[in-house]
């Protein structure tokens, strides 16, 4: 019989899930940003859905965190200041820009999300956390942000 993998240490599991809380962060406050520029424009009502599912998200995260004896990050540490920079450029570019920002910073997290899940010893709890609920969440955010760029009404 072959041996399994022991599951990551705890602090290192909290680690990985403290990177993804930050990743949620930085999300949110580009959603936030680029909301207050577009407020009005078509797609606006479920990006701001989308904030509130980044919220959750981060929740969820942070529930995880804790009862693994962690404590959860507060702030989106590398990541704000990577949102920090794109919001400073579509200050001056304009809605495509925005739209292409928030399509990054979903694309990031799911490239983050996916990072995780090819972790082999993350334990089946995260792995399911974020199969289930937190990778296809940003999917379907990123899907809708495509079809803004493409110009097409928003499909949901």
């Amino acid at each position: 019989m072959g041996r399994s993998m022991p599951e990551l240490s705890l602090p290192d599991e909290v680690g990985v899930l403290n990177g993804l809380l930050q990743c949620e962060l930085s999300s949110f406050l580009t959603y936030r940003h680029v909301l207050d520029k577009l407020k009005g424009s078509p797609g606006t009502g479920q990006l701001s859905r989308f904030v509130s599912e980044h919220e959750a998200s981060a929740e969820a995260l942070r529930q995880r965190i804790r009862a693994l004896g962690g404590r959860p990050v507060d702030n989106p540490g590398i990541w704000g200041r990577w949102s920090e920079g794109v919001v400073d450029t579509d200050r001056i570019v304009g809605t495509v820009a925005d739209l292409d920002a928030l399509k990054q910073e979903e694309q990031q997290s799911a490239a983050e999300y996916r990072r995780a899940l090819s972790h082999p010893r993350l334990s089946r709890d995260c792995r399911e956390l974020i199969e289930c609920s937190l990778l296809p969440r940003v999917e379907l955010h990123l899907e809708l942000v495509n079809q803004l760029l493409a110009g097409a009404p928003p499909n949901f």
